[in-house]
């Protein structure tokens, strides 16, 4: 970029938008970071959600197949998430991972507990008491729609918070 004045923007649709400023000079360089706070207008819906049905679905969070490592595109569902545990200490949730019915029973049991460990971890290594979060796996048990299309199985591959002890 030319010398002068900079302003360099960020923003995602989870979060609320940002924009810095730098002022050049001819032959620097300049290191901006933009720390996106959270939109909180997820958080709210989730906790309607929760309100409303006892239970919400995580479609923002991601794994590769046959894999319980979070993808870095989940992080914005994860911020959203704790943001609504820090607006609400008091709630305590059941995090449930959920697969489609490709393979077996039992590996998608292991696999649907893992998931749901992961998100825990994420929330725990975030400062987020343990004992506010149960991690539960259904595997294949609990299907939302027909696992014989792919469209389906994208469905069933799902995290669901709901409220402990509701």
């Amino acid at each position: 970029m030319p010398a002068g004045l900079a302003l360099i923007s960020g923003r995602h649709p989870r979060f609320l938008p940002k924009i810095e400023d730098a002022d050049l000079v001819a032959g620097d360089t300049a290191e901006i970071t933009l720390e996106l706070e959270p939109n909180r207008e997820t958080a709210a819906v989730l906790a309607k959600q929760l309100e409303v049905s006892g239970t919400a679905t995580l479609y923002g969070i991601y794994f590769d197949t046959d894999r319980a490592e979070l993808k870095p595109e989940s992080e914005a569902m994860l911020v959203q998430l704790q943001a609504l545990l820090a607006e609400r200490p008091s709630l305590r949730l059941v995090v449930a991972g959920h697969t489609d019915s490709e393979g077996t029973e039992a590996h998608n049991q292991d696999l649907a507990e893992r998931r749901s460990r992961a998100v825990v971890a994420w929330l725990i290594a975030r400062r987020v008491a343990a004992g506010r979060l149960e991690p539960v796996g259904f595997g294949e048990s609990q299907p939302v729609a027909d696992n014989r299309s792919p469209q389906g199985r994208a469905l069933n591959r799902r995290v669901e918070i709901r409220e402990a002890g509701r």
